[in-house]
C-alpha cells in the first residue's frame, strides 16, 4: 500500500462512528508504519547518495516518526548493528541527540556550555557561541537568558529579526546556502565587521548559527576567529572540540581560506 492509498483511505473515516475512526486511523498508521520501514535502507542509500542536497532532514522526520530514531531504550541494540548509528556517522551527524551529556560526563570544556534541551547552542569562547536554528519565540527567550547581545544568522530558512526584537538583540541575516559550493568572500566580510563591531562593545555576546550549526556557522565562526589573528588550524581545532558535531567541509575552508587571503590584501 502506497503513501497515497493511506491518505486516500483516511479521508473516507470522516462521518463514521467514532470507535471505527480509530480503529480504522489505527490501521492506517500501521500501514504507514511498515511502509516507511520497508523502504527505510533503500532511503538511507539514496539519501546518502544525494547528501549534498539536504535530503537527510526529510528522512530523519520519517524515522522519528516510526520510532526508528531515536530508538525505545527497551530496544537498543549494540552500536555496531544500529541503522541508524550507521546513517548518522555516513551524513557527519550527531550520535546522540542530546549534547548537553558531553559537559555532564566532562567531556567537553567548562566553556562549552550547551543551552538546554531544546536550544542547541555551544560556546567556543568566553563571547561567541555557535549553534542550530532558533525558530521559536521560546528559544530565543533562552538565548536571551544566555546573555546573548547579537545574532548572525547564516540559515537561508528564516530570518530571526522578529523573534529577536523583543529582547532588544541585534540580528544580522546572512541568508547562506548548504550546498557545499564555494562562498564569495563577499559573504565572510558582511559577517566579520558584523562581529567585528558587536565584539567591540563592552559586555556582547555574539551567536553564529545556522540550521544545524553543523557546516554554515561554523564556517563564519572559523573566518571570525581567523579574522581575530586565530591561526585557521588552531582555530577550527577549537571550534571542533567545543561542538564535535561540526563538520568543516573542504569547500568551506578554502572559501574561508580565498577570503583572508583577500582580507590580508586588502589591509596592507
Amino acid at each position: 500500500m502506497s503513501i497515497e492509498e493511506a491518505e486516500r483511505k483516511a479521508d473516507t473515516v470522516t462521518g463514521q462512528p467514532p470507535s471505527q475512526q480509530t480503529r480504522n486511523l489505527t490501521e492506517i498508521r500501521k500501514e504507514i508504519t511498515t511502509l516507511i520501514k520497508s523502504n527505510a535502507v533503500k532511503m538511507v542509500q539514496k539519501t546518502i547518495d544525494q547528501v549534498n542536497e539536504g535530503h537527510y532532514a526529510a528522512m530523519k522526520y520519517l524515522f522519528e516518526a516510526i520510532g526508528l530514531f531515536p530508538s525505545p531504550m527497551q530496544e537498543e541494540t549494540p552500536a555496531e548493528d544500529s541503522l541508524a548509528r550507521t546513517l548518522l556517522l555516513r551524513l557527519g551527524l550527531p550520535e546522540d541527540p542530546t549534547p548537553e551529556t558531553n559537559v555532564k560526563q566532562g567531556r567537553e570544556p567548562d566553556s562549552a556550555i550547551h543551552v538546554g534541551d531544546a536550544m542547541d547552542m555551544t560556546w567556543v569562547t568566553g563571547r561567541i557561541a555557535v549553534g542550530g536554528g532558533i525558530w521559536t519565540a521560546e528559544n530565543m527567550a533562552t538565548v536571551a537568558r544566555a546573555g546573548v547581545s547579537h545574532i548572525l544568522d547564516m540559515q537561508i530558512e528564516f530570518d530571526d529579526t522578529a523573534l529577536a526584537a523583543p529582547h532588544n538583540i541585534i540580528v544580522q541575516w546572512t541568508p547562506t546556502d548548504d550546498d557545499f559550493q564555494p562562498k564569495p568572500p563577499e559573504i565572510f566580510q558582511r559577517g566579520v565587521n558584523f562581529a567585528r563591531q558587536a565584539l567591540d562593545e563592552e559586555g556582547t555576546k555574539l551567536l553564529v548559527h545556522c540550521a544545524a550549526g553543523v557546516h554554515r556557522a561554523p564556517m563564519m565562526t572559523l573566518a571570525i576567529l581567523c579574522s581575530l589573528s586565530w591561526n585557521m588550524k588552531d582555530a577550527m581545532k577549537l571550534i571542533g572540540a567545543r561542538r564535535p558535531v561540526v563538520d568543516f567541509a573542504d569547500v568551506y575552508v578554502r572559501s574561508v581560506e580565498k577570503f583572508l587571503e583577500q582580507h590580508a590584501r586588502a589591509v596592507k
